[in-house]
């Protein structure tokens, strides 16, 4: 399998890379920020990572709050929200809200 082909765009300060790919996923589509174009490419892939898992988290409470069978778990959603929010900020530099 030859080299992922991707279509690249920038517009106000926003990169969006974009698969050219026919059967391409939603994961195979993101955008970079400015402060995401300094990060080692390991960085890139753990804030990538963490972005799919608080998108994960996010529906999970949705689901919770909907259906709550167990109080407990909203919270433990929430802490957990909490926690990859915070380590996205660590990772990009930014603090507070």
């Amino acid at each position: 399998m030859g080299p992922a082909k991707v279509k690249i765009n920038e517009w106000r300060g926003r990169t969006e890379v974009t698969s050219l790919q026919p059967n391409a996923t939603r994961e195979a589509r993101f955008t970079m920020g400015k402060s995401d174009k300094n990060l080692s490419k390991r960085d890139f892939r753990k804030l990538e990572a963490l972005r799919k898992r608080l998108r994960e988290l996010q529906q999970r409470l949705a689901g919770a709050k909907k259906q709550p069978d167990d109080p407990r778990e909203i919270e433990t959603l929430a802490k957990d929200i909490a926690a990859v929010e915070a380590e996205i900020a660590r990772l990009t530099g930014q603090h507070g809200g």
